[in-house]
């Protein structure tokens, strides 16, 4: 296991996994983003734009002429993003670019996928649980543990802003297992994040070894969005208090993916 700030960076390519863009609810215009990124260091970004059937999105108005209404819940619209990306490295050969999708989780672990696509379709998986009626600890636990069970989950995102206020310290550890069971990382990103409140989280994670994927969930709604593209690089800094092992990003790349 990898140790101390500096070596951390050193042995990793500098990403961040969860990014949103236009094709969702980005605030700024794709190559606003991409430089951002690229001028913080970031070598490898994965864009996950919200993948949600009931969810129609409306570019600002520092969009000008090319503001409009985004609906992105289908098929054809999921290869077409995909492939645009593809094409739109090469226009920055600094940084990879990963396919992914924020993709949501139903009460019975049922993700929000489209008809005609599955999750192989992206370079990984990224899962998150937003909404738990009711809201108690039964329902974010069962719904989350049954998405593990069901699908090959790469990384659940921001635990930390969904998890049940009351949630306690034996359910955090139960919740931790089962992500070390079905290998599923978990993400930190700065946004809403507690460090005490999720320290128990935290502490259980060193102790199963499970990964720590870094994010910023960038939408472009903070008062410094530059800043905010920089949101995963702080997480670091708990990886390394915290001795948790970090997710190799490197895995995820077309030619290192299994067949």
């Amino acid at each position: 296991m990898i140790t101390g700030y500096t070596k951390l960076r050193e042995q990793f390519h500098l990403y961040d996994l969860h990014v949103h863009t236009p094709f969702s609810d980005s605030q700024f215009p794709i190559d606003y983003v991409i430089e951002g990124l690229i001028d913080h260091g970031i070598k490898i970004v994965g864009f996950t734009d919200h993948l949600n059937q009931f969810a129609i999105y409306h570019n600002p108005k520092r969009f000008g002429k090319d503001r409009r209404f985004v609906y992105c819940y289908s098929a054809g619209f999921q290869r077409y993003r995909k492939k645009f990306f593809q094409i739109y490295n090469k226009k920055y050969p600094q940084i990879r670019f990963l396919t992914s999708a924020e993709i949501d989780i139903g009460p019975r672990g049922q993700l929000t996928i489209p008809a005609g696509i599955t999750t192989e379709f992206f370079d990984y998986v990224l899962v998150s649980k937003h909404i738990t009626f009711p809201k108690d600890d039964y329902m974010w636990e069962s719904g989350i543990y049954a998405a593990f069970a069901k699908h090959k989950i790469d990384i659940l995102a921001h635990p930390h802003e969904a998890m049940p206020k009351h949630l306690t310290v034996e359910k955090m550890k139960r919740f931790v297992l089962y992500a070390k069971k079905f290998n599923v990382a978990l993400e930190l990103n700065k946004n809403k994040f507690n460090e005490e409140r999720f320290r128990p989280v935290l502490e259980y994670m060193h102790e199963f070894e499970v990964r720590a994927s870094i994010a910023s969930d960038f939408h472009g709604f903070k008062k410094d969005p530059h800043e905010e593209l920089n949101w995963s690089q702080h997480m670091y800094e708990i990886v390394e208090k915290y001795d948790l092992e970090l997710l190799d990003p490197r895995k995820f790349l077309p030619e290192n993916r299994k067949t």
